[in-house]
């Protein structure tokens, strides 16, 4: 794999990941609250089953992200950065790929 495809792949997880992440958590938190609504047979238990599924996705997916951009904060002496990967995960990953990862 050349490393043109690799930046491209890494970038488009990166702001896929980070993209999905907050409508996620959002229809999360408002199936919670409509949780008294009556479901239709058995629909509900298959939103919550594919929701699970795209959950554990964009988890997995962020973490493994986590993992290649902090070794390679760590490995140039960017150790802010590292930390910052750590604390502000989701939301400095597609930063950190567009400024160190797609640029260089």
């Amino acid at each position: 794999m050349t490393t043109a495809t690799k930046r491209t792949i890494h970038g488009i997880l990166s702001i896929g990941s980070s993209l999905a992440f907050l409508p996620m958590y959002i229809i999360t938190f408002y199936m919670t609250i409509l949780d008294t609504v009556e479901p239709a047979v058995g629909g509900e238990y298959v939103l919550m089953i594919l929701m699970l599924i795209f959950w554990v996705a964009i988890i997995v997916t962020i973490l493994c992200l986590m993992i290649i951009y902090m070794v390679n904060a760590f490995k140039n002496k960017r150790i802010a950065w590292g930390i910052c990967l750590y604390i502000f995960n989701v939301f400095i990953i597609p930063v950190y790929w567009y400024k160190y990862m797609y640029k260089d």
